[in-house]
């Protein structure tokens, strides 16, 4: 990739460059705040529509330069292909597409800042390994595998290595779950390897023998729970029992009172019924001996001298004394009828009770009382406990027999699915990174460890390697523990190597000052060595200096920014 024209207008601290890049290698440099990384991060913008300063869009605005309403970088590259980027409306123009490597390579310390996971990534893709699923599955046979379990995981084999091992290690974890569910144990690799099923032996009349123990003790449970309710009813009844008794035998003390009483009404009664009716003929005029009446068709007096009725003068009127004292007689008969009658009903009711008592003092039972009630409440827990007991010794006489019935299909199905844990883990361990994935890797990676070997030994700077697990260490040891400088020269033999293999020949690097005097004499060797070789077509390089440098090869073109601007060194 060759950068051909470069154009910055009023972008953050650019305010005017224009560069035709006739150069490999461009040295863009001048004091703190020139405008050196404001170049720079406009080649990113344009190139990836990324901005390395601020991440929403409503913030461009403050990208542009201070005085100034529009600002934007204009790039040419590769004989005329276009790219730029338009602020603040970010408007961007771009017609090729880009290499998943060029942000790498604009921007070298984002290797060593990416995840495991994408450094593995674009090592594959840039040095075009291919994930060939039959080699895999090859290669997971020859490991050893269940050839089931690898025609099972081959599908998720098709969205890269780390998808499979999750879905390996998920079903290691399926089989570890159903090992505990089926033993009821923790799984463990050593403990299952022996697990056996527990198979009892039981008794099988003992069992009936324990059933029928237990029916026994519930159904006499049930009985004196019964006898419970129906005894503190009975308690609680006691009162209204005792009020009936007494009102009973209150009645029944009457009997002899209301007998005599009667009899003497009744004799009463009978007396009056004679003087009424008496009362009544003489109040008609009639006797005993002459019964006095009207001829029912002429109204004729007639009377019976007791042998046939015979006609007599006068009007038909009779006793006046009788008929004075008729209606007091008969009020008097009116009452001693209510008085004989009232008598006999309390008679048959006094009776009634007199019989009702004795039946209920014939059927009289013990009498209830608190303590009788707690000395069955007492039995009754007693006989729970005696249940609880029964059952439990029955439960564990059922689970013995279920569990030596499914002894042996328990221990056969554990042992299924401790051998699903170990062919499971043994794929997962397979697809691991530092598994099957490492070793493609390391043939894939070869290419960039080799260019980074080169790259030490023409600079003379410590070894970089990238090994299988994507770590990065620099003379032995880690990157993290590098020094600042240090990091910047990894971060760049990184770039370059990457340059190389995809075969783009172009990266960018910032913080040139970095490097001290010695160091900066390797770099400019190295890069130098890369153009003459056509290793390199564009390398944009910045840097903080305080005048411009001299003495440097033809290879390398010096671009001073003062004040934002880039021209004076040009036109000279």
């Amino acid at each position: 990739m060759k950068l051909e024209i470069l154009k910055v207008q009023s972008l953050i601290a650019a305010k005017q460059v224009d560069l035709k890049l006739k150069a490999a290698i461009n040295l863009i440099c001048g004091s703190n705040e020139a405008g050196k990384s404001s170049i720079y991060e406009g080649i990113i913008h344009a190139l990836t529509g990324e901005s390395t300063r601020v991440s929403n869009k409503k913030d461009y605005k403050h990208l542009v330069n201070d005085g100034s309403t529009v600002g934007y970088c204009y790039l040419e590259y590769d004989g005329g292909k276009q790219a730029s980027i338009t602020l603040p409306n970010g408007a961007r123009e771009i017609k090729e597409q880009m290499h998943s490597a060029l942000p790498y390579l604009l921007d070298p310390k984002l290797f060593s800042a990416a995840t495991e996971e994408n450094r593995r990534s674009l090592i594959t893709e840039i040095t075009a390994t291919k994930r060939d699923v039959n080699k895999i599955r090859a290669k997971l046979l020859e490991r050893g595998c269940n050839t089931a379990k690898v025609d099972g995981i081959i599908p998720f084999l098709m969205s890269g290595f780390s998808n499979a091992e999750k879905q390996a290690i998920e079903n290691t974890k399926d089989a570890r779950s159903s090992w505990k569910t089926t033993t009821g144990e923790v799984y463990g690799d050593k403990k299952a390897v022996a697990w056996k099923a527990a198979k009892p032996e039981v008794d099988q009349s003992a069992v009936a023998v324990a059933q029928k123990a237990l029916e026994n003790i519930s159904a006499e449970f049930d009985e004196e729970n019964k006898k419970l309710g129906s005894l503190e009813t009975e308690f609680k009844n006691a009162g209204e029992k005792d009020k009936e008794i007494n009102g009973l035998r209150e009645k029944s003390e009457k009997i002899e009172r209301i007998e005599t009483k009667l009899a003497l009404d009744r004799k009463g009664l009978a007396l009056m019924t004679v003087k009424v009716e008496d009362a009544r003929r003489l109040s008609q005029g009639s006797t005993p001996d002459n019964i006095a009446c009207k001829c029912p068709s002429c109204d004729s007096e007639l009377f019976w001298n007791g042998k046939e009725l015979v006609k007599r003068e006068g009007d038909l009127q009779g006793d006046e004394d009788a008929a004075v004292k008729l209606p007091e007689l008969e009020s008097a008969l009116t009452l001693l009828k209510n008085s004989v009658e009232n008598g006999e009903r309390d008679l048959v009711a006094a009776r009634y009770a007199k019989d009702k008592l004795a039946e209920i003092e014939k059927a009289e039972k013990e009498v209830i009382s608190e303590e009788i009630i707690n000395q069955l409440k007492e039995k009754i827990e007693a006989l729970r406990t005696k249940r609880k007991v029964a059952q439990e010794a029955l439960d564990l006489m059922n689970e013995n027999t279920k569990l030596a019935a499914t002894a042996d299909e328990k221990t056969e199905k554990a042992a299924g699915y401790h051998t699903d844990v170990q062919e499971w883990g043994a794929i997962a361990a397979a697809l691991a990174p530092d598994g099957i994935p490492g070793e493609i890797l390391k043939t894939a990676i070869a290419p960039v460890n080799d260019r980074l070997a080169k790259t030490s030994e023409i600079t003379g700077w410590k070894l970089v390697v990238i090994s299988e697990d994507m770590t990065i260490s620099y003379g032995g040891k880690p990157y993290g523990l590098s020094s600042q400088s240090a990091k910047w020269r990894i971060n760049v033999m990184i770039a370059e190597a990457i340059s190389y293999v995809t075969g783009l020949k172009f990266f960018m690097c910032d913080e040139f000052d970095l490097l001290d005097n010695n160091g900066r004499i390797s770099f400019i060797k190295w890069v130098d060595s890369l153009a003459r070789s056509n290793d390199i077509e564009t390398l944009m390089v910045f840097g903080t200096l305080k005048t411009p440098p001299t003495g440097l090869p033809s290879s390398i073109e010096t671009h001073w920014i003062s004040n934002g601007v880039i021209g004076a060194l040009e036109a000279a």
